[in-house]
């Protein structure tokens, strides 16, 4: 008697045994990759099927660690002459001629009128294919993918059997009859090689990194495929699947909100057992707490404790922590919370759960504590303009049941040599250089961006590049920015939550891969006076369930020709109203050097508008004076090269210039909200966008439910505020402020006076009326952002004395008498500044602390700053005691990175 009928023997089901038998289940292992839906289609009653689900769960508990189903292998295949040719080096040019006689073959050995065979009948599609003894049927359709009825694709199939086996023995099958209806001869696959089992080629498929649909024509094959081991170390998707398999767990489960109330144990034991496959032994539910800077320059990096994933008992033995309290909780007084729209990950020995996290003051909201935490607030944003946006496309004639932000972040940073950074204390302990003579002609030339790297820059890129493909990152673009030594990554659009928690890990290994090529990342908003500053750009959409982009003119267009300018009038608005938020929500010392009243070096200006180009524009224009409603079409510009080979392409371009100079320009299909800083955590200004358009959002939607036209809403508004906040020229012109203060915009002072907002009647009133903040949760943060400036700007100045005295000044005195003044200067200014130091902790209120402080950084900091690079500039350099300008940023065009 075989295992599996003394299985069903001993819980009294043995008369599903020939049933079992006959649909693939021929063995265990098989039976325990089983779901609850494959019972029911086989015609199991309910009783039995609970039965037998308890069984397989009782067993898959005993097992203490069980192997990767699917373990990492090299890569297989490669591209030649436009397709696949699998293992073998044999290769046909007509795929796609082949592939559908597959096709045909396969459905006239069982596909039904849908294009689908079911699992049950693929052990009879193998036989009439001459093998009767094949045995990875479950693993095959589990890797394919199930449909909402577990059935498998007849394209997903024909690409197995054509990649996975010797090309010419199926091309030599065919053959034997081409074009008849007739059954072919039987195409033994105990004949073809070893290396067709499913298992050994899990990462290679052609499939494998498409999320788009496979076609008819097949046009999917003939594309490259890379070879990353894509999304390994994240627990979503297809890495999660078949371990939610192992509990009879669906592989969307993940996806769906509710999980956490059904099934929290069962999910805690399958990601227990991806974990350990991943090499994890410790655990850390990861939160944002939004701090002070304690010691360091930059106050965003996340909270972690790390904890051991299991626990010994009496007799040594080990057994897991991880059950469902503890995946959704942590520690029981660890007051932190699973963040589900967010993925978990492995990195390390450490498996890393996303989480939110609140402290213990009390609220005036009755049901939620303050938080001083980055994610909480963004979660209660999404989830208001999901909700003031469903309703706001219903009443413009679209149904769906949820609207998100989606996000994409340029992430910029600099990579010095640790050489010089080791003879640069001030970037060592503020992140930027406090002193330092500017070369005057090292950007003149405007030639950096996209320019090669050299090995060691592009070395390092490549690496952090492929680690963060293996958490699932999808960091689309690496390239060389304005600035010298100044580069980018930007990656693929997401849910705005776990968008943010990618980018802190990408900052974590973006400075941590640096070192491993003896460079030091640095992430500052503003190391280095006189070129480019780095930001973190905020492509921002919103996309509901039914795949609709609201701010795509197309996908608009076909709700109606007035839902477009609709939407656009709502966000024209939002800014018009708070674009003063906007720019308080990217306030961190940083970027009080980085973004000025008057804007430059590629960061716009302290003044929010927004940029939405000519065609646009006009658009609106004829909109709102009441002409006939056309459905928007952007315009486009075909180029002309008089090339023949590319002409005839039909090459077109976007017919607006992107300005750069904009804070918000409207980039199609998009914002991009320019401000946000390389150093920060984004969460608060994803916080303000969402609130503020669900806030445009909730207007629009009552006034059409009061009986208003929805254009008539959207023409008020325009009128009013919405095209106010337009404007498509220079940015950088002097008179542009003047004019934006005409117009109602609130141009912001410096960052403190922008942190300071936060306590402001109206971001009350806003925050509070959507719930994503009170009074309460806004002072807090307002004390905290003004205190971490207040100890930024701190450590700048106690390091500048330290600098000074140690440095500088030695240093000018070896240079002889002709450095005399200055030296004295600096020990009058250097005593100043000390004094100006401890007045600053004798200030209580940390709005008044904060301010005084910014007098010190821009004032006496920025004096004795002018005062040092003097002396550097009259200083020998072979004394010199610290890394120039020339060592920091132009080593990478004249001197060998070394590691």
């Amino acid at each position: 008697m075989s295992m599996l009928r003394e299985f069903l023997a001993q819980l009294g089901l043995s008369q599903y045994a020939d049933t079992f038998l006959s649909n693939g289940f021929d063995d265990m292992s098989t039976l325990m990759d089983a779901h609850d839906s494959d019972f029911k289609e086989l015609g199991l009653k309910v009783g039995h099927r609970r039965k037998l689900l308890t069984a397989l769960a009782s067993l898959r508990k005993q097992e203490t660690r069980m192997p990767d189903p699917f373990p990492l292998q090299p890569a297989q295949s490669r591209q030649t002459n436009g397709g696949y040719a699998g293992t073998n080096p044999a290769y046909s040019p007509c795929i796609g001629d082949k592939m559908q006689q597959i096709v045909e073959l396969l459905q006239r050995c069982g596909a039904n009128a849908d294009g689908v065979i079911n699992p049950a009948m693929l052990e009879g599609v193998f036989q009439k294919l001459g093998d009767n003894g094949m045995t990875d049927i479950p693993k095959m359709i589990r890797f394919l993918g199930r449909n909402s009825k577990g059935r498998v694709r007849v394209e997903d199939f024909a690409a197995w059997v054509f990649h996975s086996l010797q090309v010419e023995k199926v091309e030599e099958k065919l053959n034997e009859s081409p074009g008849s209806s007739a059954r072919p001869q039987a195409l033994h696959l105990k004949d073809l090689d070893s290396g067709s089992k499913l298992a050994s080629s899990r990462r290679v498929s052609p499939w494998h990194l498409s999320t788009e649909p496979l076609s008819p024509s097949l046009h999917a094959f003939h594309e490259t495929v890379p070879e990353v081991h894509f999304g390994v170390y994240r627990f979503r998707s297809a890495e999660a699947a078949p371990y939610l398999a192992r509990y009879t767990l669906e592989p969307d489960l993940l996806d769906r909100s509710n999980w956490t109330a059904t099934s929290a144990d069962v999910v805690a034991h399958a990601v227990m057992d991806w974990a350990v496959a991943r090499g994890a032994s410790m655990v850390c539910h990861i939160t944002q707490p939004l701090r002070s800077a304690n010691g360091t320059w930059r106050g965003s990096e996340p909270s972690r404790m790390v904890h051991a994933l299991f626990d010994p008992d009496h007799t040594g033995k080990t057994k897991s922590i991880l059950n469902g309290t503890y995946l959704l909780r942590g520690e029981s007084e660890s007051r932190k919370m699973i963040d589900i729209t967010s993925p978990m990950w492995v990195r390390g020995d450490t498996l890393f759960i996303p989480s939110v996290f609140a402290n213990y003051n009390n609220s005036s909201y009755a049901d939620a504590d303050p938080v001083i935490d980055e994610k909480t607030p963004l979660l209660r944003a999404m989830q208001a303009v999901s909700r003031s946006g469903v309703r706001l496309l219903k009443l413009l004639g679209h149904d769906c049941e949820s609207v998100l932000p989606k996000i994409g972040l340029e992430q910029e940073f600099f990579l010095v040599t640790r050489a010089a950074y080791d003879r640069r204390p001030d970037l060592q302990q503020c992140g930027r250089t406090i002193m330092g003579a500017v070369l005057e002609n090292c950007t003149c030339l405007y030639d950096q961006h996209s320019t090669p790297q050299r090995a060691v820059a592009e070395s390092c890129m490549a690496e952090i590049q492929q680690e963060c493909f293996k958490l699932g990152i999808h960091l689309r673009t690496r390239h060389r920015e304005s600035a010298p030594n100044q580069y980018e990554f930007a990656p693929h659009f997401g849910i705005a939550s776990a968008q943010v928690d990618e980018n802190l890990l990408v900052m974590e290994i973006i400075e941590q891969t640096a070192l491993k090529h003896g460079l030091v990342a640095l992430l500052h908003e503003k190391p280095f006076e006189g070129v480019n500053g780095s930001g973190k750009h905020n492509n921002f959409s919103l996309g509901t369930d039914t795949g609709i982009n609201l701010f795509h003119d197309e996908h608009l267009n076909k709700i109606s020709a007035e839902a477009f300018p609709v939407v656009m009038a709502a966000v024209a608005s939002a800014v018009y109203r708070h674009g003063d938020l906007l720019v308080s929500a990217t306030a961190c010392p940083g970027n009080d050097f980085r973004l000025t009243k008057g804007g430059g070096c590629e960061a716009p200006p302290s003044c929010v508008s927004v940029h939405l180009g000519d065609t646009l524009t006009t658009y609106l224009t004829d909109f709102m004076e009441g002409n006939p409603i056309q459905r928007y079409a952007p315009s486009f510009q075909d180029i002309a090269l008089n090339v023949d080979t590319i002409d005839r392409h039909k090459v077109r371009v976007s017919g607006e210039p992107r300005n750069r100079t904009a804070p918000l320009p409207y980039a199609g299909r998009r914002f991009e909200l320019r401000t946000p800083g390389a150093s920060q955590n984004v969460s608060s200004v994803n916080v303000v966008l969402c609130t503020v358009i669900a806030e445009a959002f909730n207007e629009f939607s009552d006034a059409i439910a009061s009986g208003m036209s929805a254009r008539d809403v959207a023409v008020r508004s325009l009128k009013a505020e919405g095209l106010k906040a337009v404007y498509n020229d220079n940015n950088y012109k002097p008179e542009w402020l003047a004019e934006a203060k005409e117009r109602g915009l609130t141009c912001v002072d410096s960052m403190v006076e922008g942190m300071q907002l936060l306590r402001s009647p109206k971001s009350i009133a806003l925050f509070g009326k959507f719930g994503v903040m009170d009074e309460t949760e806004l002072e807090e943060r307002a004390d905290v952002l003004q205190e971490n400036y207040a100890i930024s700007a701190e450590i700048e100045a106690r390091c500048m004395v330290d600098m000074v005295r140690s440095l500088v000044i030695p240093a000018a005195r070896k240079a002889g008498e002709a450095l005399c003044q200055q030296v004295s200067q600096l020990v009058d200014y250097i005593a100043r500044l000390s004094d100006e130091v401890h007045a600053l902790l004798a200030v209580d209120e940390m709005y008044d602390r904060a301010r005084q402080a910014q007098d010190m950084r821009l004032c006496t900091m920025v004096e004795i700053r002018k005062i040092c690079d003097e002396v550097e500039r009259n200083v020998p350099a072979e004394t010199w005691p610290l890394a120039t300008y020339r060592e920091l940023l132009l080593n990478d065009m004249f001197a060998p990175l070394s590691r």
